[in-house]
C-alpha cells in the first residue's frame, strides 16, 4: 500500500516537473474561495473535488520478448503486437471530460453531488492473452494517491517509484477474470532522456485558461523486464517502455493530437541508438503546441519545439472513416550546431482504428451488448467523437552536418499514435495542418 510519506522527497519537483498540488491550484484559480484552490491531497482524493478534474498515471512495455518456465523464447510473427498498457486514473476521464463541457454554474451545483471513482485500465497483447479490462474502485477500497511522488494504489494493484526515483518504477497488476498476475519493472536511468515537460508542462486549449491539462513524461524511454502468471506458469518479459502522467479538465482526445515514440538503431550491430519522443496538439482555435525530447544512452540532442518542424508528405482522404490520414512524415530538427536530425516516418501499418467513444469506454469487463450499442453510437457519430488511430511506422533517421553531408544514418520502428475529433472546429474536407498557428 503506498505509504503517503513523500513530503521530504517530491521527485516531481527534482526533476522540474510541476506538482499535482500546483496543478490542482492552476485549475482551480477560478474558484472564488481561494483558499479551496490550494487543498492538500488529502482533500483532493476525499471525494469532494470538482467532478471535471481528472488524473492518470500511464506506462506501458512493448516490443517485449517472452520467456516461457523453462527457458524458451515463446515465437511470435511480430513483437511489435506484443504489449501491456496500464492507466491508474483518479477519476472516469471520459465522464469528466464531457461533464467538464458543461456551464459552469451548472458544475458548481453538482460538484458536492457527484464522488470521484478511482479506475484501473488494463490491456494485455500477449501470446494467448487478448484482453481489456477496466475496475471501478470505492473510496476507502484500499485506494490511496500520492501528488508529489508516484505512489498508487488501487486494491491489490500498485504503481509507485524505487527509493524515490520518478526514473525507476514498478508496477503489480492483477487481472483476475482471466487469472493473470503481472509484475512490471521500468527503469529509464541508463537511457540519457531524463523526465520532460514542455515549458511549463501545462497545455490550455484554444487560449481558454479554464481548459488546462498538465501532461509531463516521467519516463520518455525505458527498459521493461518483469514477468507475468497466467494460468499458474509463469513467464519472463523484456522490452522497452514509457510512462506518462497527466492532469487536468480537458482531454487531448477532444482536439487534434499527435504523438510519436521511436527508437533507431541496434546496439547488436555496434549502433548507438537513438530514442524519439514527440508530440503536437492542436487545439480547436487552430493554435498549436509541440513538445519533444531525443537522444542517445548518453546525451540529449534536442529539446527545443521551435527547432521541430512535422511536415507531412503523402496524405490521404479515408472515405470509411472520414478522416485524413498521413501516408509519410518527415521530423525535422535543427540542433545549435546546425545539424539536421531528420526522422522519416512511413505508415506502413495501421495497428487500429477506433472511435474515440469505442477506445475509451468499452471494456472486456462491460456486458457485450453494452458493447455493442457504444460500437454501435460510436460507429454512427464519428463525426461527434472522432478517431483513435495508432499506427506501427518504418523509422529512418539521418544526420546531416551544417554542410549538408550525411553523418549518420540509422532504422528502426515506433509506435505512432493520433487523436482526430470530429466537430465543426476540424472539417472532414480538409488536412489537418491547414490554418494553424504556434501558440
Amino acid at each position: 500500500m503506498g505509504n503517503g510519506n513523500t513530503s521530504n522527497r517530491e521527485p516531481y519537483a527534482r526533476y522540474g516537473l510541476p506538482t499535482d498540488k500546483e496543478i490542482i491550484s492552476r485549475l482551480r484559480a477560478d474558484i472564488a474561495d481561494p483558499q479551496e484552490s490550494v487543498k492538500s491531497e488529502e482533500y483532493y482524493y476525499s471525494g469532494k473535488p470538482r467532478f471535471d478534474e481528472f488524473w492518470w498515471w500511464y506506462i506501458d512495455g512493448r516490443k517485449l520478448d517472452v520467456i516461457d518456465s523453462e527457458g524458451k523464447q515463446v515465437p511470435v510473427e511480430d513483437n511489435d503486437q506484443r504489449f501491456i498498457l496500464v492507466t491508474f486514473y483518479n477519476n472516469n476521464v471520459l465522464s469528466a471530460s464531457l461533464l467538464g463541457k458543461l456551464p459552469e454554474w451548472i458544475k458548481r451545483i453538482l460538484t458536492p453531488l457527484i464522488k470521484h471513482k478511482p479506475k484501473l485500465s488494463v490491456e494485455v497483447h500477449l501470446p494467448g492473452i487478448d484482453i481489456k479490462r477496466e475496475y471501478i474502485f470505492n473510496k476507502g477500497e484500499n485506494t490511496f494517491f500520492s501528488t508529489d511522488d508516484i505512489d498508487i494504489q488501487l486494491g491489490s494493484n500498485y504503481l509507485r517509484t524505487v527509493d524515490g526515483d520518478i526514473r525507476h518504477v514498478q508496477a503489480e497488476i492483477e487481472v483476475p477474470e482471466n487469472d493473470i498476475k503481472i509484475f512490471l519493472d521500468l527503469d529509464s536511468r541508463e537511457i540519457g532522456l531524463p523526465p520532460h515537460r514542455e515549458n511549463t508542462g501545462y497545455y490550455v486549449f484554444g487560449h481558454n485558461a479554464n481548459k488546462v491539462l498538465s501532461w509531463k513524461q516521467f519516463q520518455p524511454y525505458s527498459k521493461v523486464t518483469g514477468h507475468y502468471i497466467h494460468q499458474g506458469k509463469r513467464y519472463e518479459v523484456t522490452g522497452e517502455g514509457y510512462g506518462d502522467h497527466a492532469s487536468g479538465n480537458e482531454l487531448f482526445a477532444w482536439n487534434l493530437w499527435h504523438w510519436y515514440s521511436f527508437m533507431v538503431g541496434d546496439q547488436n550491430n555496434g549502433e548507438d541508438p537513438i530514442y524519439f519522443l514527440g508530440g503536437l496538439n492542436i487545439a480547436k482555435d487552430g493554435s498549436f503546441v509541440k513538445t519533444l525530447i531525443f537522444g542517445t544512452s548518453n546525451k540529449v540532442i534536442g529539446t527545443d519545439p521551435k527547432r521541430w518542424e512535422i511536415k507531412p508528405i503523402s496524405e490521404y482522404y479515408d472515405p470509411e472513416f472520414h478522416r485524413w490520414r498521413i501516408k509519410e512524415q518527415e521530423l525535422r530538427y535543427i540542433d545549435e550546431e546546425n545539424h539536421l536530425h531528420l526522422f522519416k516516418v512511413v505508415d506502413a501499418e495501421t495497428m487500429r482504428v477506433d472511435p474515440v467513444l469505442v477506445m475509451t469506454a468499452v471494456s472486456d469487463n462491460n456486458p457485450s451488448w453494452y458493447n455493442k450499442l457504444i460500437e454501435k453510437i460510436a460507429n454512427k457519430t464519428w463525426n461527434t467523437f472522432g478517431a483513435y488511430l495508432k499506427y506501427k511506422p518504418e523509422v529512418e533517421y539521418y544526420e546531416f552536418d551544417s554542410e549538408g553531408k550525411e553523418i549518420n544514418h540509422l532504422k528502426g520502428t515506433g509506435v505512432n499514435e493520433n487523436f482526430y475529433p470530429g466537430t465543426k472546429h476540424f472539417p472532414i474536407d480538409k488536412p489537418p495542418y491547414t490554418n494553424t498557428k504556434e501558440a
